[in-house]
């Protein structure tokens, strides 16, 4: 009995010896195991580094690359610009012209003679003065009911103009609504209300008014007949036509769905072949 007790404490202590040796082991093991993970950590990142410092080179020469291709085509892309607004008032041209009378009004049940009708009919206003008329442009005044209990009426900018709505610094402007006042314009300003038709036409009759309102109309407007003008004269040309031509056949080639079986195709593929024939 007295060998195993003793066997026991020699036991126990050597157990003791070893879960110390086991503790240092693991310790000694965790320092070098975190030791290397830093190493490999710090190892990485400088790699890492170096290679994303490489890709920024690459990413860098490109794009100094780009920068001078864009640089040297910036006068082809201008042309380009230049040349694809023109098909837009070449566009425009095949409309016919300008032909729009601005149209001002609202819907009555009442006719002429003040008695009920069920079907409403239109009744124009007239206008009270005409801001500009060209071959391109018709924009007058008028003075309309606006539906206040005071101040009811109101002076308005109504008028048409022919490069309206087709280039991107197309001529649309929509500055106000009136309540049941309808129009086909598209040029649409109000500017002033008032309580008498006589008020409102003095103020119109005054020559520092009228040209405040005639400087509210869009700038561009003689720029765009003068550009127009020499659009009109560059499809004279036979190589104008056929850049033309094309323009409209690749259009229903690539943009417009079964393009290539309408009728306009078919006619553009023949005036194209007439042309290069000639």
């Amino acid at each position: 009995m007295n060998n195993l007790v003793k066997e026991y404490r020699n036991a126990a202590k050597n157990i003791k010896i070893s879960s110390d040796q086991m503790d240092t082991i693991k310790k000694e093991a965790n320092k070098k195991t975190s030791n290397i993970e830093w190493e490999g950590r710090e190892a990485a990142r400088k790699i890492e580094n170096e290679y994303r410092l490489k890709a920024d080179a690459i990413k860098e020469e490109a794009k100094k690359k780009i920068e001078q291709l864009i640089k040297e085509n910036a006068g082809y892309h201008e042309t380009r610009v230049k040349v694809q607004r023109y098909f837009k008032l070449l566009e425009l041209r095949e409309s016919g012209g300008f032909k729009v009378e601005p149209e001002v009004y609202v819907y009555s049940h009442k006719d002429p003679q003040g008695k009920y009708i069920s079907n409403a009919r239109k009744v124009f206003y007239e206008h009270v003065g005409i801001l500009r008329q060209d071959k391109y442009n018709d924009i007058r005044l008028y003075i309309v009911e606006n539906g206040n209990s005071v101040n009811n009426l109101s002076i308005i900018i109504r008028g048409s103009s022919f490069f309206g709505d087709d280039l991107r610094d197309r001529v649309k402007i929509s500055q106000g609504y009136i309540n049941n006042c309808h129009d086909n314009c598209n040029i649409q300003i109000n500017l002033k209300i008032g309580s008498s038709k006589e008020e409102l036409l003095k103020y119109i009759e005054r020559s520092q008014n009228f040209n405040k309102m005639k400087e509210m109309l869009p700038a561009n407007l003689d720029a765009l007949a003068k550009e127009y003008e020499i659009v009109c004269e560059l499809i004279k040309d036979k190589e104008w036509q056929i850049l033309y031509l094309e323009h409209k056949k690749d259009y229903y080639e690539t943009g417009y769905s079964h393009g290539t079986e309408t009728d306009e195709y078919k006619e553009i593929l023949k005036k194209l072949k007439k042309l290069k024939s000639e």
